[in-house]
Order: C-alpha cells, then structure tokens, then sequence
C-alpha cells in the first residue's frame, strides 16, 4: 500500500479542482508530518507530498486566524481532479484511524 511522504519537488503547477478535508493541524501533522508555515494573506500552513506517485499541496486558504486545535477546511492541489480525488480518500481514511 503506498504512504503519504514528504517529497523534494516542488508543487509548481498544481492547482485546487474541488477536493477538500475538514481537519486539525493537530490531527494533519499526525498522519503527514509538520506543515510548512507562512506569514502570507492567502496561505499559513502548507503541506507538498507524494501519494502513490501523485504530487499534491496540502494548504488552508484564506484561513490564516485559526489555531492548532480548531478543524477548518483544507484545499487539496494536485495536477487533475481523479489525483486529488485520490488523495482525498486516503488523507479521509486516514483521518479515520485517528
């Protein structure tokens, strides 16, 4: 079964199709590792990982108020929807082990 895993690409030219999660940084960073954090007006907290070969970003948007512990929707980037439709399962199911 493949795992979610920090990856040395970069993220340039993913792009949010629709797919969200509703979860924690908390629980996030339990399942796929710290997320990178900015100072910016669209994003604070970012994850890039790989999925069964799948690039994707993980990031809040517009969302840059909200503590650790208080569950907020998250974008979900990818290269097309069927990849980020796939990462959604996987980042749900595994929410689920929590």
């Amino acid at each position: 079964m493949a795992t979610i895993q920090k990856t040395l690409n970069g993220a340039i030219g993913t792009s949010f199709f629709g797919d969200e999660i509703k979860a924690t940084t908390k629980q996030l960073e339990a399942i796929i590792g710290k997320a990178s954090r900015f100072k910016d007006s669209k994003v604070s907290r970012e994850w890039v990982r790989e999925f069964g070969g799948i690039l994707f970003t993980l990031y809040d948007w517009k969302m840059s108020e909200f503590g650790d512990e208080e569950a907020i929707i998250w974008h979900i980037g990818g290269y097309n929807s069927e990849s980020t439709g796939k990462v959604k399962q996987e980042l749900e199911r595994l929410l689920k082990l929590l």
